[in-house]
C-alpha cells in the first residue's frame, strides 16, 4: 500500500502576497518547505489563472491557496491526473453545497455554477531530470463575495445566499485532495478519468467550438489523454486539442 501524506499538516496563513504560488514555489525550487504544506493568503494582490488571466478576489473573501507537493508516483506523461484529482477534490467539496446538475468542469480545470465561474486552479510544476520534482498547486475559490466586476464570475455565497467559514471549506478541500491522492498512488487511474469525465462539462454533449485559427465547428468531447489535450469529436474525425488550441464559444475563459 502506498504511503499516505497529508496535504495541509502545515498551513502558512500571509495577510497578504502578490501569489501564493510565487510565494510557494519560490521555497519549493530551494528546497525549503515541506511536502503538502499549505500558503494562504487573505488579499493575493497578484493572482494569476489560467492562460495569464488576473484572478480576481476581494481581500479577506475568498480562498487564494497554494500547495506544494511532491508526487513520486505521477509519471510526466500522466500529469494530467493531477489536475484531474485536484479539481475533482474540489468539485466533491462545493457538491455539498450546490446541486450537482448546476456543478460542472470546465477543461481543463475551471469549475462552473451555470455558467458562471466559481474556481480556478493553476498548476506549475518544477521538472527535473525528466520527472516532476515538485507540483505547487494553486487555488482561487469564490466564498464569500457577493459582487464581481464580471457577471461571469459567482460565489459559493451567492449561490446558497450565506456567509461561510473559510478556513472550514480550506479543510474540507486538503482532506478531500489528501485521500484522492492517495487513490492515484494506489493505481486508481482509470477511477478518477472515469469520474473527471463523468463530471467534465460538455462530456458526450454537441457543443460549438472555436479553434485557435478562428475556425468554428460543432463537435462532442469524447475523452481527455494522459497529459491533458481533449478528444473532440466532429464531422470531420476525432481530433486532441492542446489547452488554448480550442474553446467553447459561449464560454471564452
Amino acid at each position: 500500500m502506498a504511503k499516505k501524506f497529508r496535504i495541509g499538516k502545515e498551513i502558512t496563513f500571509l495577510p497578504t502576497c502578490q501569489s501564493t504560488n510565487s510565494y510557494a514555489m519560490n521555497f519549493a525550487l530551494k528546497g525549503d518547505i515541506n511536502n503538502g504544506t499549505v500558503i494562504v493568503a487573505e488579499d493575493q494582490t497578484a493572482g494569476r489563472g489560467q492562460r495569464g488571466n488576473h484572478w480576481e478576489s476581494e481581500p479577506g473573501k475568498n480562498l487564494t491557496f497554494s500547495a506544494a507537493v511532491q508526487l513520486p508516483f505521477v509519471h510526466l506523461s500522466e500529469q494530467f491526473y493531477i489536475s484531474m484529482v485536484v479539481a475533482l477534490s474540489i468539485y466533491e467539496v462545493l457538491e455539498q453545497y450546490i446541486p450537482s446538475d448546476l456543478l460542472k468542469l470546465k477543461w481543463p480545470n475551471d469549475i462552473l455554477v451555470g455558467e458562471q465561474k466559481i474556481c480556478g486552479i493553476l498548476i506549475e510544476n518544477v521538472i527535473r531530470a525528466g520527472k516532476i520534482d515538485w507540483c505547487v498547486i494553486g487555488v482561487g475559490l469564490n466564498v464569500n463575495q457577493m459582487s464581481f466586476q464580471l457577471d461571469r464570475a459567482i460565489s459559493l455565497g451567492m449561490c446558497c445566499g450565506q456567509l461561510f467559514d473559510k478556513r472550514e471549506i480550506l479543510q474540507l478541500i486538503v482532506q478531500s485532495m489528501s485521500e484522492r491522492f492517495h487513490n492515484l498512488a494506489e493505481g486508481h487511474q482509470e477511477k478518477i478519468k472515469e469520474a473527471y469525465l463523468n463530471a467534465l462539462y460538455g462530456y458526450q454533449q454537441v457543443h460549438d467550438f472555436e479553434e485557435a485559427d478562428g475556425t468554428r465547428i460543432k463537435g462532442r468531447i469524447i475523452g481527455v489523454e494522459d497529459q491533458g489535450p481533449l478528444l473532440v469529436e466532429s464531422a470531420l474525425g476525432q481530433k486532441s486539442y492542446q489547452f488554448k488550441e480550442i474553446k467553447f464559444v459561449a464560454l471564452d475563459y
